[in-house]
């Protein structure tokens, strides 16, 4: 793990076209049933695939419009 950290968590950030990439985050210990934690990853993992397909989708029609 990194710096030591003996607990990791990993959110796949998947789009339409596929994985866009990875948050990690690290902790010195596991939370019991941390159920908050996991689903708040998960949202910020949503949202940024979204802005990020709407940012490719804004430079896609920026290009087209030349």
């Amino acid at each position: 793990m990194a710096l030591g950290f003996p607990v990791g968590y990993q959110v796949r950030l998947e789009g339409a076209g596929g994985l866009i990439g990875v948050i990690e985050a690290y902790a010195e210990a596991a939370p019991a049933q941390d159920r908050p934690l996991l689903s708040t990853l998960g949202e910020l993992g949503v949202r940024l695939v979204q802005y990020a397909e709407k940012l490719a989708a804004d430079a896609a029609l920026r290009e087209s419009s030349k």
